[in-house]
């Protein structure tokens, strides 16, 4: 019997080598990283990543780990997931403590804890100075290591900036020219998704909700078609939604009357000089002739000193700008006008070139959406006058949910504690009582 079991031995002895083996060069998923920068989660791994978290409309949900450790692994799958059902709801990232160890020690001096064990999970929750500005407030998560706990934690500690709307202020709360968003809706709360989408229009859209015994007043009052609903109202009169709600659709059609992102300041226009100069070079006929030959000489200049086309940073990756010098980097930075002031090591520029990146391609998606609506506006123009009988064939995107894969736009949220938000900092678990062990970083 023992001459028997030896090959069968021995055929579970070279598997095990083999698992062990992969797991040691890291080609098994999550043993070379836990997160991969095209997922859903987020990598914090650079400061002007950490400066967007600060200045963010979102609730932030950060994970801190250590790829050594047992715990961090265990809940790496729960993370991802969790990520994926609050895309463009909340952001989720991780930050590893040993690769980012001068980030890390900026993140607890801004927020002000330590770190005595990983994984170490934190919420940070926008919240307003005395001055008027936004901060985060930060928020320590001891419950259930679970993708359903974490996401009933997120939902819960989502900033709200809609408005709450009744049959007797929906006349004030619309009033004026500028667009204002109304959902009507049976639901006793606001809903995720609209939490979510006033994150994202904050400051450039004002979103209010009608709920329970109000909304179904205003649909008989107002004599609504679809219920719930999205409404837009602008000086006086209103246009509703009526595609298939879902966050992609309902995005879209806010932002056809959201006003427009706010941009940096542009320097004072110092043409003004030269333009009293020219005028009154040109009032005088003997510099008539002059002004000309400077005017020809500026232009011959100008025409000869034409920049050259610049570097197409789409074909950068990170590893390209690694080998890159830091003059390189520099040139980069100077052809998109975006100079990294106070930078002093290689990993600042690098970091100041992918931003730069991501605002060009930023803009590049801008300019498609623009093309798309004006495609999508001709279509809707030929359908009216009968040149266009095709139905629509789009497929229905729409966000995960925890039981059913669904977030509908009516969807119930968890219920609240009766505890006070603002005067919570903590969150325990209450379910078994035991405390997970966090293997320390040391």
């Amino acid at each position: 019997m023992r001459g028997k079991g030896r090959p069968w031995m021995s055929t579970v002895g070279f598997v095990v080598m083999v698992v062990v083996g992969l797991l040691c060069v890291g080609l098994v998923p999550g043993a070379a990283g836990f997160y991969s920068k095209k997922g859903d989660v987020i990598v914090l791994d650079s400061p002007a990543l950490l400066d967007s978290l600060e200045a963010s409309n979102y609730l932030w949900f950060v994970e801190l780990y250590r790829e050594g450790c047992g715990y961090c692994q265990q809940l790496t799958p729960h993370w991802t997931e969790l990520a994926g059902k609050l895309k463009r709801l909340v952001r989720v990232a991780a930050l590893d403590v040993e690769k980012n160890g001068p980030l890390l020690q900026t993140m607890m001096q801004r927020y002000d804890f330590d770190v005595k064990g990983v994984p170490t999970i934190i919420m940070l929750k926008p919240w307003g100075k005395k001055d008027g500005t936004m901060s985060k407030k930060r928020i320590d998560y001891n419950g259930e290591r679970t993708a359903q706990a974490l996401y009933k934690a997120a939902v819960k500690h989502m900033p709200d900036y809609t408005t709450f709307v009744t049959a007797a202020s929906l006349d004030r709360f619309t009033a004026g020219d500028q667009a204002k968003a109304v959902l009507f809706t049976p639901k006793a709360q606001t809903p995720v998704m609209w939490k979510g989408l006033a994150s994202k229009y904050r400051h450039r859209l004002e979103l209010g909700v009608t709920l329970d015994d109000d909304a179904t007043q205003l649909r008989d009052l107002l004599g609504l078609e679809r219920f719930p609903t999205v409404r837009i109202y602008t000086n006086g009169s209103h246009v509703d939604f009526t595609g298939t709600t879902n966050f992609l659709n309902l995005d879209l059609f806010l932002s056809q009357h959201a006003a427009a992102k706010p941009s940096r300041p542009t320097p004072p226009n110092s043409s003004s000089g030269s333009s009293q100069s020219t005028a009154k070079d040109q009032s005088d006929p003997k510099n008539r002739s002059k002004t000309g030959a400077k005017k020809s000489t500026t232009k011959s200049k100008s025409k000869a000193s034409a920049s050259p086309a610049r570097t197409d940073l789409r074909t950068l990756s990170t590893k390209k700008l690694n080998k890159m010098k830091i003059r390189e980097l520099k040139l980069i930075l100077d052809e998109y006008n975006a100079p990294c002031r106070g930078c002093i090591e290689k990993q600042h520029y690098i970091d100041r070139v992918l931003e730069a990146k991501l605002k060009v391609a930023q803009q590049e998606l801008k300019t498609l959406r623009a093309e798309n609506e004006a495609l999508r506006k001709e279509v809707e123009q030929l359908k009216q006058t009968g040149h266009c009988h095709s139905e629509d064939t789009h497929e229905d995107l729409y966000l995960a949910d925890e039981e059913d894969g669904y977030i509908e736009l009516i969807e119930d949220e968890p219920d609240n504690d009766d505890e006070d938000d603002t005067e919570e900092t903590s969150i325990q678990d209450d379910d078994d009582g035991e405390e997970e062990q966090d293997e320390d970083i040391e």
